[in-house]
């Protein structure tokens, strides 16, 4: 589908000039556009291709989520991302505030990877943008 925008010809659209306007609009109507488009026979669908999770995705939804399970003390009967995002509401409920939330992503994000990897990941991202990066990636 092709949508072709129509303007005055010789205005550019970036241009605005009381005079010029007046001279082409001599009634101070606002300009109106219209939109033209010509739609193709085909009416073929996108191809969408579905992900397929591979062992590793696995691996870590599973150690993420039991990490979730145990700062929400409380897991779902249902089995992978569904289950996850099951725990995460509760997650949020579970917490008063917005930052009470925040904080224990924080904590479970922490807890996934060992604490020489978080000070070397510090010391490589640090110097960009004058730190701002680390101190938002890292808290």
């Amino acid at each position: 589908m092709k949508s072709l925008p129509l303007a005055h010809p010789l205005l550019p659209l970036n241009t605005f000039s009381p005079k010029l306007h007046n001279r082409i609009n001599p009634n101070n109507k606002p300009f109106t556009f219209r939109v033209f488009s010509s739609s193709s026979s085909s009416t073929s669908e996108p191809v969408r291709h579905e992900y397929k999770a591979g062992a590793f995705d696995e691996l870590f939804l599973n150690v993420f989520r039991t990490k979730m399970v145990e700062e929400v003390g409380w897991d779902s009967d249902k089995p992978g991302y569904e289950g996850l995002i099951e725990v995460a509401n509760r997650l949020v409920m579970k917490n008063k505030t917005n930052s009470d939330t925040k904080e224990a992503a924080v904590r479970i994000l922490r807890s996934l990877f060992p604490p020489l990897l978080l000070d070397l990941y510090k010391l490589l991202v640090s110097p960009l943008a004058q730190g701002r990066v680390a101190a938002v990636m890292v808290g």
